[in-house]
């Protein structure tokens, strides 16, 4: 029997009140969990510190903010992870509420198939030593902190300079990524089972400055040109690092993959249409 845990965002009632039922559910079903004794399951913030390596299958609940959360801490365990949306669009999600009972049997039945997503990280160099490194699973975003300033961002692709970019910021995303804020900001849409990195700038004042799609093995490197405001490169809206003038972002794949469990077929653009077209 797979050893399950259990993680969720423990800033919603309802969404602690599933997690407990969940728990009893599986108990009764002689599972053996990975759990805290007096809680339905781990918060966020303590899945930080706890070692998931005997962990088979991570059940979460909360909405996407919660699977960007905990991926890089379960994906260095290579767990996958059953995302319960108890949130709003929950495009990354593959259970809703009212589907948990039968989510749940299927799971115990071994009736699912793990989606690998590739990651990417990015390193802070400042004065040619490492300040800060940051994974994600969405999207690196240099953006142009609480003034509304342009900053200059110079980018080189494999040892070439790309172009010198006057905007409101980056976006560096994975296929993932691609239906979230790159999105938004005019990149493509691109399928998650392809491997690439997409760089899109945010509001350019450059008229011919456009997203470009590379190759999932390219050196990457971004020089923050600005002396004023306060810059910062953020991980999927869950961490920061604040830049200063010549940083130096240095961006990479990971080895390391996020797995999602699917129970049923995946259609990527009928749950583009279903989740973003609302």
């Amino acid at each position: 029997m797979r050893k399950i845990t259990i993680i969720l965002n423990y800033k919603n009632e309802e969404t602690i009140t599933f997690a407990q039922k969940i728990r009893e559910f599986l108990e009764n079903k002689g599972v053996e969990l990975l759990v805290p004794e007096d809680k339905p399951g781990y918060s966020l913030s303590d899945s930080a510190n706890v070692d998931f390596s005997a962990a088979d299958i991570a059940l979460l609940l909360g909405g996407d903010g919660t699977l960007l959360a905990v991926s890089k801490y379960l994906s260095a365990y290579d767990v996958p992870m059953l995302a319960i949306n108890m949130g709003n669009v929950g495009f990354l999600s593959e259970v809703e509420k009212e589907e948990i009972p039968q989510a749940l049997i299927a799971l115990l039945s071994d009736e699912y198939i793990i989606d690998e997503r590739m990651m990417i990280q990015g390193s802070i160099y400042r004065n040619k030593r490492q300040i800060a490194c940051l994974s994600a699973l969405n999207d690196l975003v240099i953006n142009n902190g609480i003034y509304s300033r342009t900053i200059v961002l110079d980018l080189f692709v494999d040892g070439q300079e790309v172009t010198s970019n006057r905007a409101d910021g980056m976006i560096i995303s994975t296929p993932t990524g691609s239906t979230a804020y790159s999105l938004s900001a005019g990149g493509p849409i691109v399928l998650p089972q392809l491997s690439s990195i997409l760089i899109t700038p945010v509001c350019p004042h450059t008229f011919f400055s456009r997203p470009i799609v590379l190759p999932p093995d390219s050196t990457i490197k971004i020089i923050y040109r600005s002396e004023s405001g306060n810059a910062a490169l953020t991980a999927d809206g869950q961490t920061s690092n604040l830049l200063e003038m010549n940083d130096e972002i240095y961006i990479s794949t990971l080895e390391q993959k996020t797995k999602l469990i699917r129970l049923k077929k995946y259609n990527f653009f009928e749950r583009v249409k279903n989740k973003l077209d609302s």
